[in-house]
């Protein structure tokens, strides 16, 4: 079987059964996740961090979001664009988050300038810390450029398996945390 169709049958399977998990769950999950980040060295030293504004079934972030904002931290959002690009735009509130690309909370297109770590989400992620995104390589090209940026992956431990099928454009996080570890690249 390609890679192509174990990244896609992956993600049904992966998707599913986060869609299955309930907003209570993701709460409680969620909290300990921005636990365990907001005590991560990486995250305390950032003057400057990228996070995403979650949607669906995805970790929720705002809590995140609230704390680096109230950490004193520039915090940037990803705003998509264009076809497969995406910049880190700068998001001074939550109040300036708006319905953007599929409907994904994005602040206006102002750039933000270098962010010192990401905070990516993804559909799956495995112990080597690749990352299986929805399949629009919007954060793999974004991360591309920007290789001094430290990259961690969000999810939940159910998402979390051996190995991926991975190909050469594919980005791998630095860490990755779960609600119940943190795995080092």
């Amino acid at each position: 079987m390609d890679i192509q169709r174990r990244k896609d049958e992956l993600r049904r399977l992966i998707l599913s059964r986060r869609e299955r998990t309930t907003p209570q769950e993701r709460t409680e999950r969620a909290a300990a996740i921005v636990r365990t980040l907001t005590g991560l060295p990486e995250l305390a030293a950032a003057r400057s961090v990228l996070a995403y504004a979650s949607v669906r079934s995805e970790v929720p972030t705002a809590e995140l979001l609230r704390w680096i904002l109230e950490s004193g931290k520039s915090l940037a959002v990803p705003a998509v664009t264009g076809e497969g690009s995406m910049i880190a735009a700068r998001a001074g509130s939550l109040g300036h988050l708006a319905p953007g690309f599929r409907g994904i909370p994005e602040p206006p297109l102002e750039p933000a300038g270098p962010v010192d770590v990401a905070v990516v989400p993804g559909v799956a992620f495995d112990l080597a810390c690749a990352r299986l995104g929805h399949g629009g390589g919007f954060f793999d090209a974004f991360l591309a450029a920007v290789p001094a940026t430290t990259k961690i992956g969000v999810c939940f431990d159910f998402q979390v398996v051996d190995e991926l099928p991975a190909e050469p454009h594919d980005v791998r996080m630095d860490l990755v945390v779960t609600e119940s570890r943190v795995l080092r690249r």
